[in-house]
């Protein structure tokens, strides 16, 4: 369901803004997240 995809994905941006904020390397973000490396760096 797109809905529910598109949740995931914000819920997994927010996580991402949190963990960079709290000073967290790519590596920590592309184990944690499942953001695309080109979205985590836009």
């Amino acid at each position: 369901m797109a809905s529910e995809s598109l949740l995931q994905e914000l819920q997994d941006t927010q996580l991402a803004v949190e963990l960079i904020s709290l000073g967290a390397r790519m590596q920590l973000l592309e184990h944690t997240v499942r953001l695309s490396r080109g979205k985590m760096t836009r």
